[in-house]
């Protein structure tokens, strides 16, 4: 695509399955709706700096997309906008302040993918658990992460998850989420 090209409108690239861009013009300002909607080849790593817009569906089902850096002059994310990117494990805000979000802009990903933002950053709450900073560990009492009684399967558990984080990070909170009954936990050391 030509630099100084400053939007791709709606449905553009729908269903261009071999379409495997790695970059998008400089210039670039708007991002249409489902503008690379199933795009499985496309393995863009950032998105240029100037964009303001990302569509509706613009990335869903892009599947070659692993890791995404986007640049802090977004304003806004339309729903849905990267449903179904299923490889898509980390995305970078660059944003001190969050652009506007759609709904459901990271669903039909699991495990979500762990969103990094800027030091002291606002706005990207709608990402707890997957913010940068917070970590999620699922305790079941019917096993899976252990009991209460059983601080050895929790401990390795959050264990497991802190090693998932960047080299480095000093700024991690944990979240655990009680599941399957569990109600209480009294001990990690």
């Amino acid at each position: 695509l030509p630099d100084g090209l400053n939007q791709i409108g709606n449905n553009a690239f729908t269903h261009c399955e071999s379409l495997a861009l790695q970059t998008l013009p400089d210039g670039l300002k708007q991002i249409g709706n489902n503008a690379f909607y199933s795009c499985e080849s496309l393995a863009l790593q950032t998105l240029p700096d100037g964009l303001k817009q990302i569509g509706k569906g613009a990335f869903s089902y892009c599947e070659s997309l692993t890791s995404l850096t986007i640049p802090a002059s977004v304003e806004s994310i339309g729903d849905s906008a990267f449903y179904g990117c299923t490889n898509l494990t980390k995305v970078t805000f660059e944003g001190a302040t969050a652009p506007t979000f759609g709904e459901r802009i990271f669903d039909g990903i699991t495990p979500q993918p762990t969103v990094f933002v800027p030091k002291g950053a606002t706005g990207y709450e709608i990402f707890s658990p997957q913010v940068t900073g917070v970590l999620s560990v699922n305790f079941d009492s019917n096993g899976s992460g252990g009991t209460s009684e059983n601080n050895n399967d929790m401990k390795t558990a959050i264990d497991a998850a802190l090693s998932t984080l960047p080299p480095g990070d000093q700024t991690s909170v944990i979240t655990i989420k009680l599941t399957g009954g569990a109600t209480e936990i009294t001990l990690y050391n």
